[in-house]
Formats: C-alpha cells, structure tokens, sequence
C-alpha cells in the first residue's frame, strides 16, 4: 500500500502545550494543557493563528476537562509550549464536580483537584467552575463559544 503525500495531522499530547481551538466562525480560542485533561482556556480570541509568545500574555478565564483525543488528532493546533515552573502549577484549580451546570442540584456534590474526588459541601464548592469533561473535540468547542464568546460564565459556577 502506497503511502499518503498528505502530512500526518496527528500530535503528541503533552502538558504545557498551547493550543489554537478553531471555531465555527472561523476565529480561533486558545488553551493551555495542565494535568488531568484539563485545558485552560486563555481570555483571547482571533481571526487568524497567533503566535504562542502573544497568546500566553493573556490571562486563563476557565478551566475544563477534554480528552486528549482533541489534540492527538489535530482536532486542536498545537502552536507551541510553556513549560510550568513546578508540579503543582501543572494542576488546574479545584473546581466542584458530580453536578450539572444547568442544575446544580442533579448529582453528587464532589471537589476535584489534582485527579482526586472528595465530598463536598454546598459552602466548601461556593463560587467554583464546575469541572465539566467534554468526551468529544466538538462539545469542548461549544463550551468556549458559550464560556468565551457568549460571556455565559455564570452557569459553570456553583452556587447562587
């Protein structure tokens, strides 16, 4: 079998990455790999790829959790690196888990934080992202949309 002239999309996986995020609309999102699956996304939106030197000026608005599968298949542009200065930088802050955004009373009430699930009160959780795993490259791009572009924050947080 004769081999593709075509180059391989597919991209190793690994923290510290940044990665461009295309949207619907042709504007990219941008993100940072840290433990566990998570992705921060970066405050910065684009019509064409920038660099990673410009993108890491920006600050992180959320996090959340998309299998590797985004970035293996080239779903989502590996840019370039940055390297955490420590372990513990590499971990997305806590963020309340077991719950749905829409309905924050449907579920099991849990903090996750640094791959470990603990119980949690209503007050423990109060005010954190609610760490939601996205199975499929597609579903991660429409939590930026409704995160970034719509400013619809306030439903991945919990509480009132």
């Amino acid at each position: 079998m004769a081999k593709s002239s075509e180059p391989s999309k597919r991209q190793k996986y690994k923290v510290g990455q940044i990665v461009a995020i295309p949207l619907a609309d042709g504007r990219f999102a941008y993100g940072k790999v840290f433990n566990n699956l998570a992705v921060g996304v970066y405050d910065f939106l684009s019509e064409v790829l920038e660099p990673v030197e410009r993108v890491v000026t920006h600050t992180i608005l959320f996090y959340s959790a998309v299998t590797d599968r985004a970035i293996k298949s080239g779903a989502f542009t590996v840019i370039g690196e940055q390297p955490f200065p420590d372990e513990e930088s590499a971990w997305a802050p806590a963020m309340a888990a077991g719950i749905f955004p829409d309905d924050h009373n449907i579920g099991m009430l849990h903090i996750t934080h640094k791959g470990q699930y603990l119980p949690a009160s209503p007050d423990q959780a109060a005010g954190m992202d609610i760490c939601v795993l996205c199975q499929e490259p597609e579903l991660f791009v429409e939590l930026v949309v409704d995160r970034l572009v719509n400013r619809n924050n306030r439903k991945y947080r919990y509480g009132p």
